[in-house]
């Protein structure tokens, strides 16, 4: 910005730089995803998916994802680096499942 005084005439530039809060929540593009893999998997199993987007800077972005309600270890999550406005995520299944054990179907939040 150039700010001039009226009854000295000078100018003098003013540097104004805007800094980001944190006024956007992630979004998943896909708020429920589904994946299907064959029982005997081999492990660990990582399932690609899709991640929160946040059009907040990386300070204030997605930093980290989490489980709940599943205190089990056949799952765990891995984050990639941020980048364009994400946090990339995998899903790890640690564990060979098996349809005829009852491993048919899990819901994870």
């Amino acid at each position: 910005a150039v700010v001039s005084t009226q009854s000295t005439g000078e100018i003098e530039e003013i540097e104004i730089t805007i800094t980001d809060i944190n006024d956007n929540s992630p979004i998943f593009d896909q708020p429920k995803q589904s994946q299907s893999i064959d029982e005997e998997n081999s492990v660990p199993t990582v399932l690609f998916l899709s991640p929160a987007r946040d059009d907040d800077s990386e300070q204030y972005s997605v930093n980290r994802y989490e489980l709940l309600d599943h205190s089990s270890d056949t799952f765990s999550l891995q984050a990639g680096t941020w980048s364009a406005g994400s946090l990339p995520l995998s899903l790890i299944i640690n564990r060979k499942l098996d349809y005829d054990a009852g491993d048919t179907q899990f819901e994870l939040v």
